[in-house]
């Protein structure tokens, strides 16, 4: 189970096959998973944003899977996450 704010308005890709929406804040249960990450607007998400105000933050509970992916240059790998799922808004951010 992770907690994030959503940033409805915050979107990246959106002509592509992949759009992709903000996260900040994002937390396991226990600590800080990351600061940020871009993840794709899954069913679960777009139908929890159509409810969201537009230039407002929104703090969800959601359940995702772990994605790992290759950056500078391959040398190292950083976390981010997927398959959005089970989306509860807590409220306003």
């Amino acid at each position: 189970m992770f907690t994030a704010k959503l940033h409805p308005s915050n979107r990246r890709d959106v002509n592509t096959g992949a759009p992709k929406v903000l996260l900040t804040g994002v937390q396991t249960e226990d600590t800080e998973y990351r600061d940020h990450c871009w993840v794709e607007i899954t069913p679960a998400l777009a139908r929890a944003m159509k409810t969201m105000r537009p230039q407002k933050a929104f703090l969800i509970e959601f359940d995702a899977t772990e994605k790992s992916y290759p950056c500078r240059h391959q040398v190292e790998t950083k976390r981010t996450l997927a398959s959005i799922t089970r989306i509860k808004v807590l409220g306003r951010a």
